[in-house]
């Protein structure tokens, strides 16, 4: 099966994953947190500007693989303060 990498420099990146891999028609987004991509520095005091940085992040990367967060079959959302937990409900998640 062919693959292929995503790269965009729209969204945060590693030097150790790639963002994105394209394979048998869909793109398969590695995770991805609330960094602007440009400084680098975390965005946002509050979940919910946290995890708008961190959909326009994913959005980028897919956008580069050729699709949309409108064809998003299955997201993970990992919170690392289990004090934000109440408050994801108010962001979609």
């Amino acid at each position: 099966m062919a693959r292929e990498i995503i790269r965009t420099p729209n969204a945060p990146s590693s030097t150790t994953y790639s963002q994105a891999v394209r394979a048998a028609g869909f793109v398969f987004v590695s995770g991805t947190g609330p960094q602007d991509p440009v400084t680098g520095k975390m965005v946002g005091d509050t979940i919910q500007e946290q995890t708008r940085q961190c959909l326009q992040n994913l959005s980028a990367v897919l956008e580069a693989g050729g699709s949309s967060l409108e064809r998003v079959v299955s997201v993970t959302v990992i919170l690392l303060e289990d004090a934000r937990r109440s408050q994801a409900p108010r962001c979609g998640l």
